[in-house]
């Protein structure tokens, strides 16, 4: 959520996924859970200030309860970023209200993974929460590889990251929800995606330029996890 200081309301800002991972902390992408316009480049100059200056408030909801519910009791409010890397895109948040008592997944490492293994991505999707899809690990990479340098502004050069590739189908709201294993153990978290040859939606923004979106989930999918590993790093 963001404060809209004309309104004098919050309004939603983002949705997407986290995955608990025991005693309250949660993984999740920044681009999730942040309002940074641009890390790297500067469009703008003030831009970056401009974004850091709006208040902003991070809460969850389980998927076992109902996400439309705005008033439930059942959200956990304002919660807080520990630790965070904005340039490879992982933020770990915080609660520390004692009824946060849901289990935490079972974690598995980059290093015991294989290409063509079964993998499920389960977050919200167009916020139907909690919806899993299948497919496979298509490649495992111990480097950035030039084509995501050319695709996504967090991958920068020098960023010393891996990667799990698949083909498992995910979409907005997927980001910073959870890639688990065939037996059911967490691997990785979706931070990116690309599509092959996809259809695009267009629309002309308010200063009439046309902007168009390629949707990852359509035709082709492929698309970028960060091994689970990789969050315990910044711990």
């Amino acid at each position: 959520w963001k404060w809209n200081e004309n309104e004098e309301e919050w309004e939603g800002a983002k949705t997407g996924s986290a995955v608990h991972i025991g005693d309250g902390m949660l993984v999740t992408n920044c681009h999730v859970v942040t309002l940074l316009c641009d890390v790297y480049t500067e469009k703008n100059s003030n831009e970056n200030e401009i974004c850091n200056s709006i208040e902003t408030a991070i809460d969850i909801i389980s998927i076992n309860e109902d996400a439309a519910d705005l008033n439930s009791n059942k959200w956990f409010r304002d919660l807080d970023i520990i630790k965070e890397d904005q340039v490879t895109d992982r933020c770990i948040i915080d609660t520390d209200d004692p009824n946060f008592n849901y289990p935490s997944a079972e974690l598995k490492y980059y290093d015991d993974l294989q290409i063509h293994d079964t993998v499920y991505a389960i977050g919200s999707p167009r916020r139907f929460t909690g919806k899993p899809t299948e497919g496979k690990i298509t490649m495992l990479y111990k480097n950035i590889p030039p084509g995501l340098h050319e695709i996504t502004q967090y991958s920068m050069e020098g960023a010393k990251m891996k990667y799990i590739e698949t083909d498992a189908p995910v979409d907005k709201g997927n980001s910073g929800g959870g890639l688990f294993s065939s037996d059911g153990k967490l691997i990785g978290v979706p931070s990116m995606c690309d599509v092959i040859g996809g259809p695009q939606q267009c629309y002309v923004q308010d200063d009439g330029e046309e902007k168009c979106q390629t949707y990852c989930n359509l035709s082709a999918p492929i698309n970028w996890s960060i091994p689970i590993d990789m969050f315990l790093d910044i711990m």
